[in-house]
């Protein structure tokens, strides 16, 4: 039992950082342009 939280520990782990990655991966795609603009300073 032991061992199984300590795996399900880990697991829940990896699977909110991929989740956060993939929320962020989204986030920036879906706001490139303003990004990009608001980086180079080009209208």
């Amino acid at each position: 039992m032991k061992a199984f939280a300590y795996f399900f520990h880990h697991y829940a782990l990896s699977a909110v950082l991929l989740i956060g990655i993939a929320v962020a991966v989204y986030f920036v795609y879906k706001n490139w342009d303003k990004i990009v603009i608001k980086g180079s300073g080009r209208k």
